[in-house]
């Protein structure tokens, strides 16, 4: 019996969801399976007059141009026809939350200028529908780069009666999101069947997809029709069925003729909910995070990744001042700058950066790997920055010791290493100091006094027992802090080792450092104090706990070394405080997420509870506004219970579907760099933001014989504004930079670089708000406002071409696998055993 015809209209989106810088299989392979599967769909675009999908992520787009250049061509002519839709307009579909702002801005930029040069479409997306989390400044990144729309498919705050809505970031900025439950289906009676099924279906089988898409329609906004991102599973290939979907669509036609379905892009589904968007609910863009353990494992990769981004963006900060200031010496990299990004955009793929994947992907010796990119990456920095010094030691007139420079828009005065501390200003460089002499100490000091805390150890096991801010005498800890736990790693049932971990209640203990009979010493310079504790620990194997109290900076920097962790443990540093925090703050990409706690407040909608990641910081305020900041170089994950925020060091597994991964095992050493901030003062006074970039992006040395000499301003801006980006791009000096407060207010740009004009413009220059001429640029902005500002010059840098090949960036040796094409691999990799 035909069901009643109580639906709106249907649109089912063909789409396929790869992980394609390599999950189950190495890069060279994986694409072959990324492009195969795309070609299928292509095949049957020209088989079924029906059909269309939806196509994402550009290096998917490079393989198909290189394994099949005549498909390739094909595959433009059904763009232009508007069968195929180039959905997606970030480079790669990354995951969004563990790499830096500028990350993502420079992915949506490049991503539209490849596709717009080698298709002849810009997509109009940020299609993310296997990220695991939605960050709070995804709403203003996705306008920032001119896209009409945010898709993602996991943790809409209401995904039971809202899958449309605007969503706004910090700043005001709202994009149109649409947010369906899944990309695909996994069960036997949703579309799943339609695609896996040979057919033709039964009534029974129709009636499952009507009940199918009656629970969709009932988180659709009235008047919107139904939304059905369509395929069977991962990897999903075109039906099954060589007469659908036109068949299907004749037989759901006679079941049911009164509910109309069709097979779209998604961009007309977009365009249909045009008469509705006016009365869509607004709410936050950011939304809880699932999938937890992709937030602490693998530590390797998040830490690698953070430091080559940072590296990346001090070489374009300092070969753009080079390029104006001895132009005859140097001339700015831009396309090696453009190679280098986009194999930091191939390591920034979800599972890449997630560290969850097989072996294969990270390191191989016949395939380009993760290893290989991050490598390049840190050469080219290296070699550009000693290339643009020794330009400007050139331009100097004398000859001068080593420098370092500040690639940071702030004059700093932070310790390094313990070995010294000297005012550098922003922009600018110095000689090289000459690092302190270590001198032993006999013993611990009982309480070790600095011009912002004072401080006391645990003398058996070198807790941290005591942290007293100096002005207050306030007490900020509540318990040891610093002590390592090991718990065992548990999980629901159904996931895979390295997918899911239950939250810490859940977990159970194994041990901690105080368990364990520990040897401390301590040693000072001028600048720190630092105590050494060492010890076996769970598993084992040995560990070490650096402390290092700079005199002369509100900051306790920590280094932790463990070695031989048994399989599926979690090990953490927990740092207990002396009351129950009210509000934390949390690094995400060009900003921050805050949230109250334990409760939540209405006017306060950042997510707090749970596994969390964090970029470069976190922080926890106390009833009185003071607080302690957690910063890290690449330890992202965060959680909290009662008045114990933790630093999730790592999460350890053997193999990861069956795969062995030795960049997910706890065999072997493992070290971890992370730091307290001391802060006695309200949040606007703190300062945490730009001392998690300080920790995160030390001074740079020069590698050159003589001093280059940037003691002449070259930007300054004041002190709401962290500057991410300073690089050259066409006629253009562009400048991204963010407030970084959470406050509304007036911002201040000096430049003096030379330039002949400037402009607020959005991530591709565009939309640009002009400037009177001067050395001083002032604007309004908002909380967390992203703002780029690009100074227009005489001379213009080298134009980019457009990357269709990757051979020339993969090692010789590695080549062969890389252009290998394997026409019989297509659909989902195989598990290992």
């Amino acid at each position: 019996m035909t069901a009643p015809a109580t639906l709106p209209p249907v649109f089912i989106v063909p789409n396929f969801h790869p992980a394609s810088s390599g999950w189950l299989a190495n890069w060279s392979v994986e694409r072959n399976y990324c492009a195969n599967t795309y070609l299928r769909h292509l095949d049957r675009v020209a088989e079924d007059p029906a059909y269309c999908f939806v196509i994402s992520e550009v290096n998917n787009l490079i393989a198909i141009r290189n394994f099949r250049p005549d498909r390739f061509e094909e595959l433009k002519q059904r763009v232009r026809e508007g069968r195929v839709e180039l959905v997606n307009g970030f480079f790669i579909e990354a995951t969004m939350s563990l790499g830096g702002g500028e990350v993502y801005a420079k992915m949506g930029v490049e991503g539209m200028r490849w596709q717009q040069a080698m298709l002849g479409r810009k997509p109009r997306f940020a299609w993310c529908i296997d990220i695991c989390g939605t960050p709070e400044q995804k709403a203003q990144i996705t306008e920032q780069l001119g896209l009409e729309g945010l898709v993602f498919t996991r943790n809409n705050r209401r995904e039971h009666d809202a899958n449309s809505f605007w969503a706004v970031s910090p700043d005001g900025t709202r994009t149109l999101v649409v947010a369906p439950t899944h990309y695909s289906d996994f069960g036997s009676k949703g579309i799943g069947e339609v695609f896996g099924t040979i057919g033709p279906l039964s009534t029974e089988q129709l009636q499952n997809q009507f009940d199918y898409f009656a629970v969709r329609a009932k988180a659709t906004p009235p008047g919107a029709p139904v939304l059905i991102l369509g395929g069977k599973g991962d990897y999903a290939l075109p039906p099954a069925n060589p007469a659908y979907p036109s068949a299907f669509l004749a037989e759901w036609s006679a079941f049911q003729p009164n509910v109309p379905l069709r097979f779209a892009t998604f961009g007309a589904y977009f365009d249909a909910l045009a008469p509705v968007r006016d009365a869509l609910v607004t709410q936050p863009v950011s939304t809880p995070y699932a999938w937890n353990a992709f937030w602490v494992q693998n530590p390797r990769v998040k830490s690698w990744f953070r430091r080559c981004e940072h590296a990346l963006q001090a070489a374009e900060t300092a070969a753009t001042i080079a390029s104006l200031r001895a132009p005859d010496a140097f001339t700015y990299p831009a396309q090696d700058f453009y190679h280098a990004w986009l194999q930091l955009f191939l390591n920034a793929d979800r599972n890449t950066l997630w560290g969850a994947a097989g072996g294969m992907v990270f390191e191989h010796p016949e395939s380009w790997d993760v290893r290989d990119r991050f490598e390049w990456v840190e050469a080219l920095s290296s070699r550009i920055n000693h290339e643009a010094f020794a330009a400007l030691s050139e331009a100097t007139t004398s000859a001068k010791p080593e420098s370092i420079f500040n690639p940071l828009n702030w004059d700093r005065q932070d310790p390094v290493d313990g070995l010294y501390q000297v005012r550098v200003p922003a922009y600018g460089s110095i000689p090289a100091p000459q690092p302190a002499n270590p001198r032993s100490l006999e013993a611990v000091p009982e309480e070790i006094q600095t011009e912002f805390y004072t401080a006391r150890l645990d003398p058996v096991t070198g807790d941290l027992l005591s942290l007293r801010a100096k002005a207050s005498d306030r007490e900020l800890l509540g318990g040891p802090a610093n002590r390592l736990v090991a718990e065992r790693a548990t999980r629901p049932e159904w996931y895979q080792a390295g997918d899911n971990l239950l939250l810490r209640p859940e977990r159970p203990r194994l041990a901690c450092s105080a368990d364990f009979p520990a040897t401390l010493s301590a040693y000072e310079t001028d600048v720190a104090l630092t105590v050494e504790i060492e010890s076996t620990f769970w598993g084992g194997g040995r560990s070490k706990r650096i402390l290092r109290f700079n005199k002369h900076y509100p900051r306790v920097d920590l280094e932790t070394e463990l070695s031989d962790i048994p399989d599926e443990t979690v090990v953490l540093a927990e740092f207990p405080l002396a009351e129950t925090p009210r509000e934390i703050r949390r690094g995400v990409p060009f900003g921050f997420s805050h949230g109250a706690w334990p409760v939540p407040r209405a006017d306060l909608e950042g997510i707090t509870h749970g596994i969390l990641p964090a970029v470069r910081w976190s922080d926890y305020e106390l009833s009185s506004g003071a607080g302690l900041a957690i910063l890290d170089r690449g330890i992202t994950g965060r959680e909290i219970t009662g008045s114990t925020p933790c630093l999730l060091l790592i999460n350890t597994v053997e193999k990861y579907y069956g795969y062995e991964n030795t960049w997910l095992s706890g065999a072997g050493k493992h070290r971890f760099i992370y730091a307290l901030a001391v802060r006695d003062n309200s949040w606007k006074d703190s300062r945490v933001p730009r001392l998690a970039w300080e920790f995160n992006q030390p001074p740079v040395p020069s590698h050159t014989p003589q001093h280059a000499d940037l003691k002449t301003q070259c930007i300054r801006t004041s002190p709401n504004l962290i500057v991410e980006v300073m690089r050259r791009d066409g006629a253009d000096i562009e400048l991204r930079m963010v407030e970084c407060l959470g406050q509304s207010g007036m911002a201040r740009v000096e430049v003096y670089l030379p330039h002949i004009g400037a402009a607020l413009t959005d991530f591709h220059g565009d939309r640009a708000h002009t400037f009177s001429k001067g050395s001083a640029y002032e604007f309004t902005v908002r909380s967390q406002q992203i703002i780029t500002l690009r100074l227009r010059t005489a001379i213009s840098v080298p134009i980019v071409n457009p990357l269709i090949d990757w051979t020339s960036l993969s090692p010789k040796e590695k080549q062969t696998a890389l252009c290998t094409y394997l026409p019989e691999v297509v659909g989902h990799p195989p598990r290992g055993e």
